[in-house]
């Protein structure tokens, strides 16, 4: 995986990053209550998050700048919604929501029940879970137990549903853990 950026001297620069995963265990009431906080809903204590993150300056397509206004964010709500409702209905206590750091302008209706679109306001996120910047972003699974996985990299939300499989979640995190 790598992370994009420009120069003045070199014009693009794609940089290697790693890790490809992270292993993370949280204190999970914590963790609930500040994504409480940032989106102003209330989630069930055995909620699974599955969270999307975009990167500040993340060079991934024309289309993902700073800027996401109306028309943006419709647009790529219309594309993730009815993946995000399936998924959602496979996995009975799954949340999907996504973040985007703090610095991007997004305008949104972080008021509207039906929004999973939200600022990372302080960079609470990107501090503590998605620390390694990488094109097209990342995504993480946090489990009530406090298990937390994170996916540095281009990604969907179905292809990390899967690591919620026994055979898979248990490749990073032992029964006992």
């Amino acid at each position: 995986m790598r992370w994009d950026y420009g120069t003045q001297d070199s014009g693009r620069v794609a940089r290697l990053q790693k890790p490809l995963y992270f292993r993370h265990f949280v204190t999970y009431p914590l963790f609930a209550d500040k994504i409480e906080e940032i989106t102003g809903k209330t989630f069930p204590e055995n909620t699974i998050f599955l969270l999307q993150f975009t990167f500040l300056n993340d060079l991934c397509s024309e289309f993902l700048t700073n800027e996401w206004n109306n028309t943006q964010i419709k647009f790529r709500k219309n594309f993730l919604t009815p993946r995000k409702e399936e998924i959602e209905k496979r996995n009975e206590n799954l949340v999907i929501l996504n973040f985007f750091e703090d610095g991007i302008s997004l305008l949104n209706s972080p008021g509207s029940p039906e929004e999973y679109f939200y600022l990372d306001k302080n960079n609470f996120l990107r501090n503590n879970f998605f620390k390694t910047q990488t094109l097209c972003g990342s995504m993480g699974l946090i489990k009530p137990n406090g298990q937390a996985l994170v996916r540095n990299g281009e990604y969907s939300a179905g292809e990390f549903e899967q690591h919620l499989k026994p055979e898979n979640w248990d490749l990073f995190f032992s029964p006992e853990e």
